[in-house]
């Protein structure tokens, strides 16, 4: 939490280090972008060159080559699991906003079809030549289904608990939630049993006047945590997808602004 309330930005003079970083930052391959094509079905590309090389290291082993190709990969997927992990923290945030809309008179009901719906688009089979119309009474009547599904709600729950950390967290602290790691939906679902405490703390200081210390900032640093969010996001994206990830944060933002944004 310190981390993301002292920002990632850094004095000018170091600023060419970031530089630096950033343009080693390998761009995703094209098959890697496939989140952004959905009309492309290939495999990906950089695990048939991997698997390919591995095979021509097994006819002529050299460690230090083999050495080589598995320290550039583990990089190369360090590097695709943090753009992807990133992107799907926005799509976290976007998806809990749209449960949280569920809310309000008949919300009991409404939240309850959205969650046999998600169960249903999870375990097709078990709704197999089963009437549309009985599938409500199948999880409710007592059986295995009934069971199986009590078991998958209690667990939904401390996802959608996690969710709303993670939007709370976004709301109040900006865009360093979306930079650091660390707030991912696993990391919140199971947390201290202060946390709740901690998180209306600081959704308080998120509802005071812009004077406050803490809201004041985090909007000083807002505009610096949002800048490095795109100069990374972009230089893994690579030329093929930089335009369409360029919309998808102008998106989230226009329409998801945290009380950080200036």
């Amino acid at each position: 939490m310190a981390e993301v309330v002292r920002g990632f930005a850094m004095p000018e003079e170091d600023l060419d280090w970031v530089r630096r970083v950033v343009d080693s930052l390998t761009p995703l391959t094209p098959s890697q972008t496939v989140l952004f094509d959905e009309a492309s079905t290939d495999p990906p590309a950089d695990v048939s060159s991997f698997l390919k090389s591995s095979l021509r290291l097994d006819q002529r082993p050299d460690a230090t080559k083999r050495d080589v190709q598995l320290s550039s990969a583990l990089s190369q997927s360090s590097q695709n699991n943090y753009f992807l992990e990133t992107l799907y923290k926005m799509e976290i945030i976007k998806a809990q906003i749209e449960y949280n809309a569920l809310s309000g008179d008949g919300a009991r009901e409404r939240k309850f079809n959205h969650r046999l719906a998600v169960y249903k688009a999870v375990y097709p089979a078990f709704f197999e030549d089963v009437p549309e119309d009985q599938h409500r009474g199948l999880v409710q009547a007592e059986g295995v289904h009934f069971t199986h599904f009590q078991d998958w709600e209690a667990e939904r729950s401390k996802v959608y608990t996690a969710r709303g950390r993670l939007l709370t967290l976004w709301r109040v602290l900006g865009s360093a939630v979306l930079v650091h790691p660390f707030f991912s939906q696993t990391n919140w679902i199971k947390r201290s049993k202060n946390i709740r405490a901690v998180l209306s703390g600081l959704e308080e200081e998120g509802r005071v006047q812009a004077q406050r210390p803490l809201r004041t900032v985090l909007r000083l640093k807002e505009n610096e945590q949002r800048a490095v969010l795109e100069e990374v996001l972009l230089a893994l994206a690579g030329d093929k997808a930089a335009e369409l990830v360029t919309r998808y944060i102008e998106d989230f933002y226009t329409k998801h602004a945290p009380a950080t944004s200036p």
